[in-house]
């Protein structure tokens, strides 16, 4: 409850680890869907930046931006961490690997929001390129 008042108009939102589908603008979030057997789509986000080439910032605000460790290699980070989480220790293979960020203005510097979204196909189910091509014949 305490983190509720704390974080005010950045919402209550779960601040440590991120593994939960909650999205937090300070650390990002994920959401996982199991779209065939031991087949997922992950789509993971960071939680608010501010790119350096958006605006003249002050010293401070870059500084803050880059403390925070947020923009697209944390998402690219997150979706890894969640993948691994996922398929466990035989590991997994990508298919439709998408990048993405977005302008989230929120207050007086423009927050932005960078996320990854993929298909992690878990090996332990031992799924051929063939398999794959026959369950989605578009990717």
């Amino acid at each position: 409850m305490m983190g509720c008042l704390v974080l005010g108009m950045a919402g209550c939102a779960s601040t440590g680890g991120g593994e939960g589908d909650n999205y937090s603008t300070i650390n990002g979030g994920d959401r996982v869907q199991e779209v065939r057997p031991d087949i997922f789509l992950i789509v993971s986000k960071s939680g608010f930046y501010i790119p350096d080439e958006e605006m003249p910032l002050m010293v401070i605000d870059k500084l803050m931006s880059r403390i925070s460790g947020q923009g697209p290699a944390a998402a690219s980070k997150r979706w890894e961490a969640r993948a691994n989480a996922v398929c466990g220790a035989k590991g997994y293979r990508a298919y439709k690997v998408e990048t993405f960020s977005y302008s989230a203005n929120t207050g007086p510097y423009p927050r932005w929001v960078a996320g990854k979204s993929a298909y992690a196909a878990c090996n332990r189910k031992g799924y051929s390129e063939a398999d794959i091509k026959a369950m989605f014949p578009d990717w």
